[in-house]
């Protein structure tokens, strides 16, 4: 088990300063675990600085990956920080990014703030732009490119 012990003066600076309390990420990678179906496991925990400067005193709760209100019983999380939970939730993930981490750590950070930020299940990237676009069905086949691409497409023909 490998910790990374987040909390030194650089972290102190990049917390979240929230009405409740000063908060702060505590993030532990578990290498080879056997319990679970992919060997490394990162967790992600939410601390309070102001009661402790120690991981397990200053514990709050763990921070779930996605925030899916179809769940039967809510997380911790959300019922600690209510409506405000989100914000959060995305201020707390974008300030740890900033500190400098290992290259797997950053990729569960980015993972988690694009669960934290979906897509709407209409909606498609354009292949030829990259932007989004909402999707339309022409007979059988949906489009792969937005509405201005095709009009460029049609203006060059």
């Amino acid at each position: 088990m490998k910790c990374i012990n987040p909390i030194d003066d650089r972290f102190c600076q990049k917390s979240t300063k929230t009405k409740h309390t000063k908060l702060g990420l505590y993030i532990t990678k578990i290498l080879n675990a056997k319990k679970y179906f992919k060997g490394n496991v990162i967790k992600i925990a939410v601390v309070d600085l102001e009661k402790s400067r120690k991981y397990p005193l200053n514990f709050i709760c763990l921070l779930p990956r996605n925030f899916d209100s179809k769940t039967k019983t809510p997380y911790e999380f959300s019922k600690r920080f209510g409506s405000e939970s989100l914000n959060v939730a995305k201020e707390l993930l974008n300030k740890s990014l900033e500190t400098d981490i290992e290259s797997d750590i950053r990729n569960e950070i980015v993972s988690r703030l694009k669960l934290l930020n979906p897509t709407p299940k209409n909606t498609a990237k354009c292949i030829n732009c990259g932007n989004y676009f909402e999707v339309r069905k022409f007979g059988y086949v949906k489009l792969t490119s937005c509405d201005e691409c095709r009009r460029k497409k049609r203006e060059e023909q």
